[in-house]
């Protein structure tokens, strides 16, 4: 008796995809599972590193600005010719070990930037190219953080909160779809 096993090396054959906060950490793992899968795959980020995964075309930007999101979301459908996939990853925050109300309200406006509104702005930029996908799928990734501890990361908490409640609203919005 031989044993099935899954084979997973073409589970994302033909499908487009981009992965913000690519060459780094999560974002590596998941493009390479993505490239591992047969997908065709973009990475965004500030800067590329050496973990970059070897295979997906580097688009160097800044998600965090509406500009920068619109330009990212241009360069990948020209790369791509179309999206089936967006993976929003990007996540950062400075720490602030005095706690929340030492968090400088440019700070709070930077992790919102980067921890939630570069989702909104890079989906928003790409959903009328997703919705001619016959498979699209948006996926945000969110932290333990977005839960009300105190501490030094109380900005990038509640960021990340704000993703988790949008995320939640978009499914709802296109799921008809």
């Amino acid at each position: 008796m031989s044993k099935s096993v899954l084979d997973l090396s073409k589970e994302f054959a033909g499908r487009r995809a981009l992965v913000t906060g690519g060459t780094r950490g999560i974002g590596v793992a998941i493009a390479q599972r993505l490239l591992d899968g047969g997908a065709t795959v973009v990475v965004t980020a500030r800067s590329t590193s050496d973990e970059a995964p070897k295979g997906a075309k580097f688009i160097k930007g800044d998600v965090s600005t509406n500009e920068g999101a619109k330009a990212i979301a241009a360069e990948t459908l020209r790369a791509l010719g179309g999206i089936d996939i967006i993976i929003n990853n990007t996540g950062a925050a400075r720490v602030h070990l005095q706690g929340t109300a030492s968090i400088p309200d440019a700070e709070w406006q930077d992790a919102l930037d980067m921890n939630f509104l570069s989702a909104v702005r890079v989906t928003n930029a790409l959903l009328p190219a997703l919705k001619e996908s016959k498979a699209g799928a948006i996926i945000n990734l969110s932290s333990g953080g977005a839960t009300p501890l105190p501490g030094p990361l109380g900005h990038y908490g509640a960021a990340k909160a704000a993703l988790n409640v949008y995320s939640k609203t978009v499914a709802r919005e296109l799921a008809p779809l």
